[in-house]
């Protein structure tokens, strides 16, 4: 297993994102068979074809959920899931001060603070070239519910009023920064949508 940030690792110009919110199930089939496609967590399940399987999140409830990823998909876990069992091709390490006074992507860590869709796009950020392209499905991110109809156990307004604003934070960042984010399906996000 290598660190992320000691590899070669890197995605091309244009990526796509698969995040487990239910909204997301009706353009799983949009996503490109060929696309550099990362599944988000849980997301490993739906019906598409991953590259890359990137879990942050080792103490959610669904972090046991999957079984290995199929043949050739690369994972890139975190170190807290790796101590916890889990076999990755890349590590990294998380920096959990991700607030909404300080957003931005840190050098040498993904800043997740529970939330993949972030995760993933710092790993956009960090390892996809200048100007990438990013197409986001399934960030529903209202707290209902996943792509297989089950549902998430501990909804609270609270804490998805603050997730909500450091993501929203962190998109608006990237996108003054060169980086195009489509919201493909809708979300609960206080942004434009492409």
């Amino acid at each position: 297993m290598t660190d992320l940030f000691e590899s070669g690792f890197a995605l091309p110009a244009e990526a796509w994102i698969v995040c487990p919110g239910e909204r997301g199930r009706a353009y799983h089939g949009h996503v490109p068979r060929s696309a550099a496609t990362i599944a988000v967590n849980y997301a490993i399940s739906a019906n598409v074809e991953p590259k890359v399987h990137f879990v942050a999140d080792s103490d959610a409830p669904w972090a046991w959920w999957w079984s290995d990823p199929p043949a050739g998909v690369t994972r890139v876990y975190s170190r807290q899931l790796i101590e916890r069992g889990q076999r990755a091709d890349y590590s990294f390490a998380q920096d959990p001060g991700l607030t909404c006074e300080d957003y931005q992507p840190r050098p040498g860590v993904l800043r997740c603070n529970g939330s993949g869709l972030g995760g993933a796009l710092q790993l956009c950020w960090h390892r996809g070239p200048a100007n990438m392209t990013v197409y986001v499905v399934g960030a529903d991110l209202d707290g209902t519910g996943y792509f297989d109809g089950s549902h998430v156990r501990e909804y609270r307004s609270d804490h998805f009023h603050v997730f909500h604003r450091r993501l929203e934070l962190l998109v608006s960042w990237l996108r003054g920064h060169g980086m195009t984010i489509v919201f493909v399906s809708s979300t609960a996000l206080a942004v434009e949508r492409s």
